[in-house]
């Protein structure tokens, strides 16, 4: 019951940050053009391998969720990744730090489609612990952003 609530709250956190981000003009972006048709791609995988999604050309707050704590993370399966914010210059950028609305994802490492191998924690009997990852091959995503043009 209690992992079911936790979901439910994720999905809610991470709706209200896809709204989050106002009246924006999606004139001359490539925003439109990578959306849900390519996200089919990312969720053929089964649990133990997922694919790098593909930021470019997405805004930033279009981009995975922001926790309450001002923390970026996008879910894959049975996990969370946490997505660093850089800018063109390579420095950290801290989500709550502004108004970040009008960046654009220009790179990302690792690229998309990368594989994202995920191994799960076992009992005494040899039993995958269905929501407990052992080992994450991809560790964070970093997003490289510069404001819109």
């Amino acid at each position: 019951m209690k992992k079911r609530l936790l979901r439910s709250l994720l999905v809610l956190m991470a709706i209200s940050c896809m709204t989050s981000c106002g009246s924006r003009k999606d004139e001359g972006t490539t925003m439109g053009s990578k959306s849900s048709v390519s996200d089919a791609i990312y969720e053929e995988f089964d649990r133990y391998s997922r694919a790098v999604r593909d930021y470019e050309g997405k805004y930033v707050c279009d981009v995975g969720y922001t926790s309450p704590e001002g923390y970026k993370y996008d879910v894959y399966g049975d996990i969370k990744l946490p997505l660093r914010i850089a800018g063109p210059n390579g420095e950290n950028i801290n989500v709550s730090d502004g108004d970040l609305s009008e960046y654009v994802v220009v790179n990302q490492y690792p690229e998309a489609k990368t594989e994202i191998k995920i191994s799960y924690t076992m009992d005494e009997k040899g039993n995958e612990y269905e929501h407990y990852p052992k080992e994450i091959s991809v560790k964070e995503i970093i997003l490289y952003i510069e404001k819109e043009k």
